[in-house]
């Protein structure tokens, strides 16, 4: 299985950083790779998440149900997509010099072997672009009273 860990501090409070990530449906609008959204409440602190994510000619759908623990997690696990496993888990805790340091962490199978090499390199960059475009929107939209 494949792992994928990403961290950023993030100049917002636990609550409104979890709040930007939890809004699922905004991601066409800020997060790169992601063209579409669809959430379906499930109730009990649990959502139905499907992103359309394209990258030249790779396009798919992937679908995850989440639990979310406010303000301090996100746990999603694999409905629907190209992987045969994906688990991960946005973390939130208070940065030390004010802020929320947020942290992504991704694992994952390919469906096969081939689908696991090509995935990997995909789930990295998607990973990466999505804590910093959290990052900047939540520099523009959230600011920490301390953070301006």
């Amino acid at each position: 299985m494949e792992r994928i860990e990403r961290a950023a501090v993030v100049p917002a409070s636990r609550e409104a950083t979890f709040a930007l990530v939890a809004d699922v449906a905004s991601y066409p609008e800020f997060v790169p790779l992601c063209r579409a959204a669809e959430v379906r409440p499930l109730g009990e602190g649990m959502v139905e998440a499907s992103l359309r994510m394209v990258r030249g000619p790779i396009r798919f759908w992937l679908t995850t149900r989440n639990r979310e623990v406010a303000p301090s997690r996100i746990e999603l696990h694999l409905v629907k997509g190209p992987f045969g496993r994906l688990n991960g888990r946005w973390s939130f805790e208070d940065a030390a010099g004010g802020g929320t340091r947020v942290s992504l962490s991704l694992e994952f199978e390919g469906a096969s072997r081939l689908l696991g090499r090509l995935a990997a390199p995909f789930l990295d960059e998607l990973a990466d672009s999505m804590v910093m475009a959290f990052t900047r929107r939540a520099e523009r939209l959230i600011r920490t009273p301390r953070s301006r």
